[in-house]
């Protein structure tokens, strides 16, 4: 705080003297309360036994002058007033344990409006009202208690407010700041709250400092603002420790989180110092560029980054295990994250960002407002709420994951267009596989997953998007599709559903004759032409929708995925994960590279693969030294990757 030094100097004066004040007239209190019959001097007594004494502290402040003394026995306590603090004086209670004021309705319990009040020795509580609310400046709020208000602590149009020694526990909301600059909050104990601390904008140069802040619900401390100070405080067990959101400009360094850590969301330009979080640093970064992160972390943020790699960590209790904002062509990859509160991955505004081969366990991925993400080859279970959640992302790319024991397994939600679910093997998900609603996610293609033992395997709450080649089995509802239209479903296998199909809207069924549309394990019509198409249309549930063609077998659905591998040269390695057998497919790798570019080396052919099969093909021995690029493609799919050549062998593929 920009504070003249001799004025500081009399605040420590003026702070000291209190405590000592404080502790003497408690003790004197308790031995001499009852042969204190009248209020004397500058000191109004309340809730003593003797004559003189108010019985409500109101209107001993209503009698009380500037620089006058309040002092509340605890003998009448609880307080069942609303006080308005008007007048410059030192309102104090006799014990905070047991001194209690409680605001009643509505209404705000303490409302001090006036510079230089001082208020110690008090618990302020209600039946979620609003403890204390403070729209003036200079004043000294220390060694209260705080507990089951709606706002325990509000500054509003508040400037060079110390708030010390306090225990702010069970509120909504422990400490609100709006509007008001250069106040402090340090050395109290912020717990069991929904939100702790809430710094909003236009709040400059406020401190927040060596306190302990757990057990919040949502979040410990939340900046929304400029020029702030987070320092030395210690966070534990919240849902979020230190949320930074539309902020800059903010200084945040040797705190101290344990199970939770940092959010950051749309904020730019705050060093990040010193931080740890379950005694590994927290990793921040801004505006850096080409950098492999596979350091011992626990978390990592990037913001504004340009061409990272973060890879082969292990990050467990954190409220994020890696965030990125704003950032671009980067890599999250082999990494291992366990015990994530919220999200193990979160990307927001950001551009060609490929996530692959993770292991996330209890928490899920979250894009927002990011295009041409790759989201592939990663194990995501036991999530709270979703696997993989797409919000207001385009053009991205999510396969070849298996997704199982989350609430959700996919969700597209609003304004997801062009998006690519393929692959994919989503299952036992406590309600739904794959939504795509709501609110214009359009233009999307969901093939060759297989979905099956959720409740709902596909919900559709959004028009214009193609289902096509997806398993979806043993669900209680194949597909739902609710007040939607003009969405397309055909080559599908819908097998041993509960119930296959619902359809409220207009939507086309099938691929026309003699393409065909789905095949239904509960159809019971016949195919006296043997054409492989049913007889007569299959009703879909809901409203007048058919489709015209139902298959007669399960439509041939091959699941592909590859591998290049190194050794003594390099190899395909390609898996169907599919439920039915293939044949015919072909394949390509191709390398080249090495000193000189001398190595030009190309193999092809076709292959055969059962369902559930695994086959190498396409070996190509070289020779050689230098770095090299293997390119593979089976069918639709392709892969890339480096190595290096010894010699006769290839190492490093990645």
């Amino acid at each position: 705080m920009n504070r003249n030094p001799l004025i500081r100097k009399c605040l420590a004066f003026g702070i000291i003297t209190l405590f000592i004040g404080n502790g003497i007239i408690s003790t004197i209190a308790k031995d001499t309360k009852k042969q204190l019959p009248t209020s004397r001097g500058d000191w109004l007594y309340v809730g003593g036994s003797g004559l003189g004494n108010y019985t409500a502290i109101q209107d001993a402040i209503n009698d009380s002058s500037d620089g006058n003394t309040v002092f509340v026995y605890d003998d009448s306590s609880p307080y069942y007033e609303n006080i308005v603090v008007n007048k410059k004086i030192l309102l104090i209670g006799e014990d905070r344990y047991t001194t209690i004021i409680n605001g009643s309705g509505n209404d705000i319990a303490v409302n001090i409006t006036v510079d230089n009040v001082s208020m110690t020795g008090f618990t302020i509580c209600g039946i979620w009202n609003n403890g204390l609310k403070i729209t003036s400046n200079h004043n000294i709020i220390s060694n209260n208690i705080f507990s089951h208000n709606l706002y325990s602590i509000i500054l509003r149009d508040s400037s060079d407010t110390e708030i010390f020694q306090n225990t702010i526990s069970n509120n909504s909301v422990g400490i609100e700041i709006q509007t008001s600059h250069n106040n402090i909050i340090f050395n109290n104990i912020i717990s069991d709250n929904t939100e702790g601390i809430l710094v909003w904008y236009s709040s400059l140069y406020n401190i927040i400092q060596n306190n302990i802040i757990k057990s919040n619900h949502e979040l410990g401390v939340r900046l929304s603002t400029t020029f702030a100070t987070v320092s030395g405080n210690n966070f534990s067990n919240n849902s979020e420790g230190l949320v930074l959101s539309y902020c800059s400009d903010n200084f945040v360094k040797n705190n101290c989180f344990i199970n939770d850590g940092l959010y950051i969301h749309e904020s730019y330009r705050n060093i990040l110092e010193n931080n740890t979080i379950n005694e590994k640093p927290v990793l921040y970064l801004e505006e850096k560029s080409n950098m492999f992160i596979n350091d011992l972390v626990g978390q990592v943020f990037l913001v504004s980054c340009d061409n990272i790699t973060v890879q082969n960590l292990e990050i467990l209790y954190a409220c994020i295990g890696v965030g990125l904002v704003d950032t671009v062509d980067s890599k999250i990859e082999k990494n291992i994250f366990s015990n994530i509160n919220n999200d193990a991955i979160f990307i927001e505004y950001s551009e060609n960002i490929a996530i692959e081969n993770n292991t996330i366990e209890s928490s899920g991925i979250y894009t927002l407002r990011s295009q041409h993400t790759t989201i592939k080859n990663n194990i995501i279970r036991n999530g709270a709420v979703y696997g993989i959640l797409l919000y207001d992302s385009d053009n991205n790319t999510v396969s070849n994951n298996n997704i199982s024991n989350n609430k959700i397994g996919i969700y597209l939600l609003d304004k997801c267009s062009n998006n690519m679910i393929s692959n994919n093997k989503i299952s036992n998900n406590q309600y739904i596989g794959v939504i795509v609603g709501i609110d214009e996610c359009e233009k999307n293609t969901i093939c060759k997953n297989n979905i099956g033992n959720n409740k709902i395997g596909i919900h559709v709450q959004s028009n214009q998007n193609l289902f096509f080649q997806n398993s979806i089995t043993n669900n209680d509802l194949g597909i739902n599709i609710t007040s939607h239209s003009f969405n397309t479903i055909y080559h599908n296998n819908f097998v041993n559903n509960n119930r296959s199909a619902y359809d409220n809207a207009n939507n086309t069924w099938d691929d026309g004759y003699p393409s065909g549309g789905n095949y239904w394990s509960d159809y019971i019509g016949g195919d006296d032409n043997q054409d492989g198409i049913g007889d007569i249309p299959y009703d879909i549930p809901g409203g007048d929708n058919l489709d015209n063609y139902p298959l007669m077998s399960p439509y041939a659905i091959s699941q592909l995925t590859i591998e290049i591998r190194g050794g003594t040269g390099v190899k395909i390695v390609i898996m169907n994960t599919g439920l039915t057998n293939v044949s015919g497919v072909p394949w390509e790798i191709h390398v080249e590279g090495g000193i000189l570019g001398l190595i030009n080396r190309t193999r092809d052919g076709t292959i055969d693969i059962p369902a559930g099969g695994t086959i190498s093909v396409g070996k190509i021995m070289l020779f050689g030294f230098g770095p090299i690029i293997i390119t593979a493609k089976v069918a639709d799919e392709e892969k890339t990757a480096s190595g290096f050549l010894f010699l006769f062998f290839v190492i490093g593929v990645k």
